[in-house]
């Protein structure tokens, strides 16, 4: 008992000198390194006394100060999980962490976004570092020159609900891990990294990108083969790249790349599976001897200057039935290749080379051409008296005719047309645009082809009328056609009169235009109750009325 308050008061002492440090070092609050005595207190009363030093925070969502925890040559003996609130954690020489009870975390980061762990070396536990962060925008994980042996978990986890961060692992060893890595975040990087795995891990990967882009970079792999379904690399949602990597051949090695990510009928970004200048071994994985293995089909594998020992690049699971498999796909949505790889079995599966695409996607809520233009029509019969407080048309300006307002050009980063998600119509000068099926990406109107004198009619105005107060958002894109050249008029914005004086864009004389007039169709709702911002979103018939769209003289020379 004697010892132990002593023990206490020697801890708050060098808390309270450690106030004024640049950083904290674990030995200044009682940690030993010994390899025999139990650290846990003194280690978490360091990071506590980090927490105090600690600028800013969650609500500071663009700064964030914070000293560094510093672990100096040892060996400390942990028995429970580290909580964790501080940023920067960093080892000195050559220290090792162990934990003593398998059921346990070593590292657990309530908070971890613009955080770095390096040279550290962790052994046994169940997980060695755990992070989460909220969502929280600008997020940047970085783990360096770290070790890791004997995790019965996973050595390096972030936690569901961290997307919005990058992720970077580089320079670290993975030994004799159930699992290596298991990521939430939007951005994995891993690169230069030696990995061996454990030969009880069963049916799993030693890696894991759940959703997100995952990067992988001259990994040297060396598996111990002796259970089922082991794999280096599962894909569950997101995009897989590997350079350079040596999937090694100990025991037969197994299967670089399971993937379950289905692919995007839409083509606006769907999951890709790529290998490049990889070694192949995958022999210790019958059911999935493959350098991809898919359990699902995602929009893109590419597999290119790979040597393929003694197994094929592609192999599809034998579940899946590819013979209706694409029929929701478009033309330009897949993309399946096999290109300048050695080995016995370099060819393309033939179910991929020529994949049958029959159908064009069903697009949830979408109207059908015959009830959007019924619909539309009884829009057009309702329509309200012109505001009242909207003035007269100019006598003198430029209106481009009704015949150059088309559906029919592709919407922003897909291969669908306009028409896929708006239906357009006219009442004498008034144009209506309605949705005909649920808000999703950037449609527009494309009015093409503009034969305009700038030097007349310098400005562009756009009045918009919301008569049913539905979800409101636009914006406007200008192209100069003769120069090449696009301009962004106004980004997303509710604004419902809008004025452009297109001298600030460097445009005069006359000129071939073509404008496009975003309806994306969403409103913000701010967050109440601590609760999380949502989007109000159109339904399919919801519609605004373009009350005019035209060229006209500066106000000063009306």
């Amino acid at each position: 008992m004697k010892k132990t308050l002593v023990l206490v008061c020697m801890n708050l002492l060098l808390a309270l000198t450690a106030e004024v440090l640049g950083s904290v070092n674990v030995k200044d609050f009682g940690a030993l390194g010994d390899g025999r005595t139990d650290d846990t207190a003194a280690i978490q009363a360091a990071f506590d006394a980090a927490v105090k030093k600690q600028q800013g925070g969650k609500a500071a969502i663009y700064y964030h100060a914070a000293p560094e925890v510093v672990f100096p040559t040892g060996t400390y003996i942990i028995s429970d999980a580290l909580k964790i609130k501080t940023q920067i954690v960093r080892g000195t020489g050559q220290p090792f962490i162990k934990q003593t009870d398998n059921s346990k975390d070593i590292f657990y980061f309530d908070f971890m976004w613009q955080g770095k762990v390096s040279n550290l070396n962790f052994i046994g536990g169940k997980n060695h570092i755990s992070m989460g962060n909220g969502n929280l925008d600008c997020g940047h994980i970085t783990i360096e020159g770290c070790k890791f042996y004997g995790a019965d978990g996973v050595c390096l986890e972030t936690r569901k609900g961290s997307n919005s961060t990058f992720f970077v692992i580089q320079n670290c060893n993975f030994i004799y891990n159930r699992q290596a890595v298991i990521s939430n975040c939007d951005k994995t990087t891993i690169v230069d990294c030696w990995m061996s795995t454990l030969s009880a891990m069963e049916n799993m990967a030693a890696i894991v990108n759940v959703h997100g882009v995952m990067t992988v970079e001259r990994l040297l792999g060396v598996p111990l083969v002796s259970r089922r379904g082991q794999r280096w690399i599962d894909n569950e949602k997101g995009s897989v790249y590997c350079r350079d990597c040596r999937f090694g051949g100990e025991g037969g090695g197994f299967t670089p790349v399971y993937n379950w990510a289905k692919y995007n009928p839409d083509a606006g970004g769907g999951p890709v599976i790529s290998l490049r200048n990889c070694e192949v071994n995958a022999q210790g994985n019958y059911k999935a001897m493959a350098a991809v293995y898919c359990v699902e089909v995602p929009n893109l594998i590419s597999v290119e200057n790979c040597l393929l020992r003694g197994v094929p690049a592609i192999k599809i699971d034998k579940n899946l039935d590819l013979q209706n498999y694409f029929d929701k796909a478009h033309p330009g949505a897949l993309s399946y290749s096999v290109e300048n790889c050695t080995g016995a079995f370099t060819d393309l599966p033939k179910a991929l080379q020529r994949p049958p695409m029959p159908g064009k996607p069903d697009i949830p809520g979408q109207l059908s051409r015959r009830d959007g233009k019924k619909l539309l029509q009884q829009h057009l019969a309702a329509l309200p008296s012109t505001p009242a407080d909207l003035p007269p048309i100019p006598e003198d300006c430029y209106i481009p005719p009704q015949k150059s307002w088309t559906l029919n050009a592709y919407m922003d980063a897909t291969p669908l047309k306009n028409s896929e998600r708006l239906m357009l119509a006219f009442q004498q000068d008034r144009a209506v645009l309605m949705w005909r099926a649920d808000s999703s990406g950037w449609p527009h109107v494309e009015i093409q082809k503009i034969e305009v004198d700038l030097d007349r009619y310098p400005i562009l105005e756009i009045v918009i009328n919301n008569p049913e107060d539905t979800p409101l958002e636009t914006a406007v894109k200008l192209i100069d056609e003769d120069a090449e050249e696009l301009f962004q008029l106004s980004g997303q914005g509710s604004k419902t009169h809008l004025c452009f004086d297109l001298r600030k864009y460097g445009l005069s004389g006359k000129k071939t235009l073509s404008l496009r007039f975003y309806y994306l169709g969403i409103r913000y709702v701010p967050p109440k109750n601590n609760q999380t911002y949502t989007y109000d979103k159109t339904k399919p018939g919801d519609y605004i009325i373009i009350e005019r769209l035209l060229f006209r003289k500066a106000d000063s020379e009306k």
